[in-house]
Formats: structure tokens, C-alpha cells, sequence
């Protein structure tokens, strides 16, 4: 019986630990908002369990079981990634859960120099910072991974969000650090203690919340409107080239169906159009002729070769007068579009091709290159691309204002992905200050307007998943 609760002891610290996961997990997009309850409170004390598990533990032991919090976290958030590259799945769990094991290590350390329970260090205030630079870390090393950074989980919570339009995502996270670190700190104090960090607590939330209203009010006024059609053709068998002609044609019903509510912008999805176009000559003069007749612009997702088996992810622009301009996408899909460091090591390259059963042929573009309609000029962020704060940051520097996000996100099923993705173009909208307008092959297509509220979308009987239909929309900027 003693051997028995011993052993039960030991395994407390790896139940806390995986609480803390499960939590973690349920307060992300999908699990909150759009397709079920909004579980985003979680998040502000999903990570108490797993600081409290790590308390007083040796470096090492931390080590390890943050380890475990990262896999069984992300294991749970990305398990929609095996249905896109099983591989890369397989290669990226340990990859990730590596930044929460070295967080959990330093954390450890920092409550190795505390001796009384708690008993908080002045230098703990920087622990939401150690946070945030691993997450940065996260979106540049080993071409870059920022997909889901706490933030995200509050991608509905208007108010919080307008301090990304300050410092960036970042700062979200590191407020969620913080208040999970006090809520800590006020389950291990007495007395008067307690009640000093509880009534701190209270004022950094009501600080945030007051502050985020203050920043939605003073956004500046749109002096100018654009009416555009969002396209989601639902088209499953895109690369089947004997269903090209029909692709072709449901594409250009729904083109047809968005005229009634007179769009000047019309954008097709990240490569709707499953071949080189700009050597199709007869599907492309009826791209053109539909946008003179109708004095509209077209933006349309396809692909264009660019030597013998590589190919440019493209977006095509089709003016009212014949004009056609390009932007090719600069960040590809690690182990989807290219292999990681493919060319300094081919052998690498060619064994994992041969385990996915494919060649990954595309190239990157060479150019973060400003489209433009009339006299707007917009920046395209092409499939997961809208993850990445500094391309849209740079589209802004150059002049954009309006981001548009093309993509085809029916690889994931009908798991939790799409909602991740839309939850970073929310981001990039607040951080800043420009509607985001995103057109899915199937996903969620959307109008999400400067301050993140997502404002209209592609639905039928209450889905955004897996349904074909046009949604127009007047966007401010």
C-alpha cells in the first residue's frame, strides 16, 4: 500500500504537467469561438498545474517534463498536420516541445533560488519575457514555425487584442504568462500576501481590458472602401487534370454569382487555378475579357513554372484593361512545399522524398513584391505565409493597405487547423491596423476588419468548412 501511494506521488507532477497541456490545448482556436464553446478563459490559468509541477524540481527532472508538456500540447493541436505530411508531424513534435522544455528549465531555476514557498523573486517579472523570445525564436529558426502562439488563443477577445497593435502578438503572450505566474503565486501565499497579489491581479486585468478600449477607440478613421468578393469554390480534386474544365467552370459560376451584389475586387484562392496560367492563353483571355466587361480585377491563385519540374506558388492580378502583375510566395511549407536545408543536403532531400512519395518541387519567390488596384496598393500572403509577422509588417512598410491571405486549407479536414489559420490573420490585422481579406479553397474565407473583428464570412446553415459560396463585403481602409 505505501509502495503504492509512493509511486502515485511520483506520477503527480506528470498528471499536473499534462492537465496543464489538456488545457492549454482546449483554450485554442476550434476548441473556442467560431465552431463551438469559447473556452479562451482556460488559458489564463492552463499553465498554473504544469509551473506547479516543475516547483522545486531538479533542472533535469524540468527539463523533461516540459518536454512532455510540449509534445502532448502540440500533439493535440496539430494532430491535422498527419493528413498533410505524416513526416514532417513525426519530426516536429520533439522540435516544438523542445522550446517548452527549455522555458520549463529556466523556470526551474529561477524557483531553485527561491528557499521559502512563495516567495516570488523581483527578476521573476522577466519570465513572461524568456517566454516571448522563445516564441519568436520559434517563428525564425529552421525557417520559422509561428503557428500558435498563446495570443492566438484569444483571437475573439476584442479588447486584449489592440495591444498587438503595440508591440506585436508577443505582448499578449506575455500578459497570459503573467497572470497564470500571480494565479500561482496566490494559490501558494497566506494572509496578507494573497490578498496584496489578488488585488494586483485584478488591476492588471482591468488595466488590460480598459487599456484595449481605449487603444479600439482611438483607431484611426477609413477615408477610403473597396467592395469585395471573397471566392470559395470547395474544390476537392484541384490537381486531377481530366477536372480542370469543370473547376474551371464553377469557378466562374460563383464569379457570376458575387456580380449581383456589384464587387469591384473579386479574389480566387491559393492555386485555383491548378496550372501554369500565363500559358493557358484561352482560360486566361476569358479571365481578362470577364474582368473588362465587368471593370473589375481579378486575383487568382495558380502556379507557374519556372524551370524543367519547379514551380512558383503564384498569385495572378487580371486588371479591367489587360494588365497582369504577380506575386510569388517567398515562404514555403517545410516539408509540404520543400525539404529543410534540401540543397546543402541532398541525400536528406531524396530520402525524404522517398518516404512521402513525392518530389517537392516548388521554389521561393524572389521578391516581397506591393500589388496594386488603381491606386490601393495590397500585399498577398499566400497559404500559411499570414503566420509570419514580418511579411505582413514589411507589406505595411511598403505601402499596403489591405492584406490578402489566398489559401487552401481542405488538406486539414475538418479538425481545428482552418480556425488556427484564421486566428492569425486576426493577428496580423490588429498588429497592423490593416482588414485582412481571406479567400479559401475550402477553410474560412473571411473579412476581418483593422481592429481583428471578423465581420463577414463564407457560411451555409452555419458552416464554414467543406461548402462552396461567395461572400461580398465593403472594406475600409
Amino acid at each position: 500500500m505505501v509502495s503504492c501511494r509512493q509511486n502515485f506521488f511520483k506520477l503527480i507532477p506528470l498528471i499536473f504537467t499534462s492537465i496543464s497541456a489538456i488545457l492549454l490545448s482546449l483554450s485554442m482556436p476550434r476548441f473556442t469561438g467560431q465552431a463551438g464553446l469559447n473556452l479562451s478563459f482556460l488559458e489564463w490559468f492552463a499553465l498554473v498545474p504544469w509551473f506547479l509541477a516543475i516547483r522545486g524540481k531538479r533542472a533535469l527532472y524540468s527539463f523533461f517534463l516540459s518536454l512532455w508538456m510540449g509534445i502532448l500540447f502540440w500533439g493535440i493541436t496539430l494532430f491535422w498536420l498527419r493528413l498533410v505530411t505524416g513526416l514532417g508531424f513525426f519530426l516536429l513534435l520533439p522540435y516544438l516541445g523542445l522550446y517548452f522544455a527549455v522555458f520549463g528549465w529556466g523556470l526551474s531555476q529561477i524557483y531553485g533560488r527561491s528557499r521559502r514557498i512563495g516567495t516570488v523573486p523581483g527578476f521573476q517579472i522577466l519570465i513572461p519575457l524568456v517566454w516571448v523570445l522563445l516564441e519568436r525564436l520559434r517563428g525564425v529558426l529552421l525557417g520559422g514555425f509561428p503557428w500558435l502562439s498563446l495570443s492566438h488563443g484569444q483571437y475573439l477577445n476584442i479588447p486584449l487584442l489592440q495591444w498587438a497593435s503595440l508591440a506585436g502578438e508577443g505582448i499578449i503572450s506575455g500578459i497570459i504568462i503573467l497572470v497564470n505566474l500571480i494565479i500561482m503565486a496566490i494559490f501558494l501565499s497566506r494572509g496578507k500576501k494573497r490578498i496584496f497579489l489578488a488585488i494586483a491581479l485584478f488591476l492588471i486585468i482591468l488595466s488590460v481590458h480598459v487599456g484595449g478600449k481605449i487603444l479600439l477607440k482611438r483607431e484611426a478613421d477609413k477615408q477610403e472602401t473597396l467592395r469585395v468578393a471573397v471566392i470559395q469554390p470547395n474544390i476537392i480534386e484541384k490537381w486531377d487534370k481530366d477536372s480542370m474544365e469543370e473547376n474551371f467552370n464553377i469557378l466562374m459560376g460563383l464569379n457570376c454569382e458575387s456580380l449581383k451584389e456589384r464587387p469591384q475586387f473579386i479574389i480566387w484562392p491559393e492555386s485555383s487555378f491548378s496550372s501554369d496560367l500565363e500559358k493557358d492563353r484561352l482560360h486566361l483571355e476569358q479571365l481578362k475579357g470577364f474582368a473588362r466587361e465587368h471593370n473589375l480585377y481579378l486575383l487568382v491563385g495558380a502556379i507557374k513554372e519556372v524551370a524543367q519540374g519547379e514551380f512558383y506558388n503564384r498569385a495572378i492580378l487580371i486588371s479591367p484593361g489587360d494588365e497582369i502583375s504577380s506575386y510569388d510566395k517567398v515562404r514555403l511549407v517545410p516539408f509540404g512545399e520543400y525539404v529543410p536545408l534540401g540543397e546543402k543536403f541532398p541525400r536528406w532531400e531524396r530520402w525524404v522524398e522517398d518516404i512521402a512519395g513525392y518530389r517537392f518541387s516548388f521554389v521561393p519567390g524572389k521578391e516581397q513584391n506591393i500589388l496594386s488596384i488603381d491606386s490601393t496598393p495590397f500585399g498577398v500572403l499566400i497559404c500559411f505565409e499570414d503566420i509570419f509577422p514580418g511579411l505582413s509588417r514589411r507589406f505595411k512598410e511598403k505601402g499596403a493597405r489591405l492584406l490578402i491571405n489566398i489559401t487552401d486549407d481542405h488538406w486539414f479536414g475538418r479538425g481545428p487547423a482552418p480556425y488556427q489559420h484564421l486566428a492569425a490573420s486576426v493577428l496580423r490585422a490588429v498588429e497592423n491596423r490593416l482588414p485582412v481579406v481571406r479567400s479559401a479553397n475550402t477553410g474560412i474565407s473571411a473579412f476581418i476588419d483593422s481592429s481583428g473583428r471578423i465581420i463577414n464570412m463564407v457560411e451555409k446553415e452555419g458552416h464554414a468548412i467543406f461548402v462552396r459560396g461567395v461572400s461580398v463585403q465593403e472594406i475600409s481602409f
